[in-house]
């Protein structure tokens, strides 16, 4: 083998690496993208639909630390009885 071929199999194996280098960044910005776009979706959804999905979680999550109980939250919940 010449020095010129061995340069050359060379340069070919680095290309390889930098490929594979792009490949894996490639598919990890492809999943950000895919995420981001979800709770893009999920906001845009939250914000049309009058905050249905934000009212849901509040009242899921029950009456706040010193305010009113809210519709949908822990009836009963507090009571000596």
């Amino acid at each position: 083998m010449t020095a010129a071929a061995g340069t050359i199999d060379q340069a070919a194996g680095e290309l390889e690496d930098t490929a594979e280098g792009k490949n894996r960044l490639g598919r990890a910005l492809d999943v950000a993208g895919i995420c981001a776009g979800v709770v893009l979706g999920v906001i845009l959804f939250d914000i049309f639909s009058g905050g249905k999905l934000t009212q849901w979680a509040r009242n899921r999550r029950g009456p706040g630390p010193g305010g009113d109980a809210k519709p949908g939250g822990c009836e009963g919940c507090g009571d000596d009885n």
